[in-house]
């Protein structure tokens, strides 16, 4: 997994992910970054989710942005991931991998 996610362009992989399970596999291996790892949940066709993970490690969100319009979907709080992941394709960004 660690090899895929260094292939990926701009370490951003593009709804690979589906359901909880790789979450917690990249929480567990350190490569979340409170503050700075975003996901987009895929929602398709209505709007996008986007999350931020917070220091406990659970997804939060803003709300809905205008800053983009695709992620409007969101609610503004914090989520447990295996319940806002449950079912759901995912991409990631912002991974923490080691050198």
């Amino acid at each position: 997994m660690e090899k895929y996610l260094r292939e990926c362009k701009d370490g951003h992989a593009d709804n690979n992910f589906y359901g909880p399970k790789y979450y917690f596999v990249m929480q567990k291996n350190g490569w979340l970054l409170p503050r700075s790892t975003w996901l987009r949940v895929n929602r398709s066709p209505i709007p996008d989710l986007a999350y931020t993970v917070n220091a406990e490690f659970l997804l939060q969100s803003q709300g809905e942005g205008d800053y983009n319009m695709s992620c409007v979907g969101a609610q503004k709080g914090v989520y447990d991931p295996t319940v806002a992941l449950k079912k759901r394709t995912w991409s990631i960004k912002g991974l923490n991998l080691p050198k």
